[in-house]
């Protein structure tokens, strides 16, 4: 009976997390995205230094700042600093969540090491968005250490996010495998 509950209590809180990840990526993160280019200088040159799925270099981040002017650096560290502190938990979460309802069962001894991967994209997640607006407040002048710094948790992030993807992924198609060979037997 505890089981059942702890269950239905973690599919209630998955279903929590699936809608506030939807929420999110089509609400949230678009109007934060908007809301720092409408204040860019330079919109067409602008981007987010989030979204360098490779790093950046120096050059890089400079012209990216450059072209956001005062205005967009500063809404780019607002945004940094609140909606962005929460993205990264929405997703950590539900990718931890995911992972634990679809291996716990079937891999429990390597289980704890595939939770390493969202948990190290959120941290990373959070370092990237400090470097940011370090980055930012250095503006002109980048310090080399901060950037490479901001350009690494940026490479582990999408990396983590990757392979937690992949990871769900993974754990989905053997769950369907399993699931034709079980009907297989059945009949």
């Amino acid at each position: 009976m505890k089981e059942n509950a702890n269950i239905f209590l973690l599919r209630i809180f998955w279903v929590f997390l699936l809608i506030l990840n939807i929420f999110m990526i089509a609400l949230v993160m678009p109007q934060g995205t908007e809301r720092i280019l409408s204040a860019a200088d330079n919109p067409e040159s602008a981007s987010l230094l989030d979204v360098q799925v490779f790093g950046f270099d120096k050059t890089k981040a400079w012209s990216i700042l450059n072209a956001m002017g005062e205005d967009g650096r500063r809404q780019y560290a607002v945004f940094a600093m609140r909606e962005d502190l929460v993205f990264p938990l929405a997703y950590g979460l539900f990718c931890g969540v995911t992972l634990f309802s679809l291996a716990v069962k079937r891999f429990r001894a390597k289980f704890p090491v595939m939770l390493i991967f969202p948990a190290l994209a959120v941290f990373a997640d959070f370092a990237e968005n400090f470097f940011i607006v370090l980055l930012i407040r250095q503006f002109p002048e980048l310090l080399n250490s901060t950037m490479q710094f901001a350009s690494l948790a940026n490479m582990i992030k999408w990396g983590s996010v990757a392979l937690s993807l992949g990871l769900m992924a993974a754990f989905l198609v053997l769950l369907v495998i399993q699931g034709k060979t079980r009907q297989r037997t059945l009949r």
